[in-house]
């Protein structure tokens, strides 16, 4: 993980999944939702017409939670006698610069940035033509952002966002936890050593030393 000595605030966000719950039915549902941009939650408001969406989190021991599951992670690895290399790398994606679009509504990793989609997201805007096909006049506000949400090419739009929204998406957000990740091509190299030893034909300390130098072998080869 990246350490903030370097005086670079990380907003260490990149996909937060989301719970939320239809209420003012007569049988709740609770569905996942994977907030990919800070306008998912929107469009979810959006599609539920009439009904009321509550973010309450993932289930877990301590209660909901929303949960930060990372796509692409970079890191620096310990051993690596390039350390200073990588991590001007990285410094680079860090920077004002790397990031410069704010009318794109991925959720960036710098909190200025973040701050500043937050407030572009906010702010009206107007057409100054007419677009009939769009069913949009001169003086009508534009939308922020458009979905087509099933096969007959529904399009359903969000706006300038409200003050409540952006509350609640800061909340989701700033309340968010880490989650917790497992290395698919070890629990594979796992599973294929455990039958051995389960069929009875290794030893468990023979099984253990395997699964020992293949894993360590495989750690090697990602550094």
């Amino acid at each position: 993980m990246l350490r903030d000595r370097r005086k670079y605030t990380l907003f260490a966000l990149v996909k937060v999944r989301v719970f939320y719950l239809l209420q003012q039915m007569i049988t709740p549902c609770a569905e996942g939702l994977l907030l990919f941009d800070i306008n998912a939650f929107r469009f979810a408001q959006v599609m539920a017409r009439d009904e009321h969406i509550v973010a309450v989190g993932e289930p877990t021991i301590s209660g909901g939670q929303h949960i930060i599951h990372i796509l692409g992670d970079i890191g620096i690895n310990a051993s690596s006698s390039n350390q200073d290399a990588a991590w001007s790398f990285i410094r680079r994606l860090l920077l004002p610069q790397a990031y410069t679009n704010t009318s794109h509504v991925d959720i960036p990793l710098r909190i200025n940035d973040f701050e500043e989609q937050i407030a572009e997201q906010m702010t009206p805007e107007f057409s100054e033509f007419d677009f009939p096909m769009l069913g949009i006049a001169v003086g009508d506000e534009m939308p922020k952002s458009s979905l087509v949400i099933d096969e007959e090419d529904t399009v359903v739009h969000v706006y300038a966002m409200t003050e409540d929204e952006a509350l609640e998406i800061r909340r989701i957000i700033d309340s968010a936890v880490m989650g917790t990740r497992a290395d698919v091509t070890i629990g594979m190299i796992i599973e294929e050593e455990i039958h051995t030893f389960l069929n009875g034909s290794r030893s468990s300390a023979d099984t253990a030393r395997i699964l020992q130098n293949r894993i360590q072998t495989y750690l090697n080869e990602q550094r």
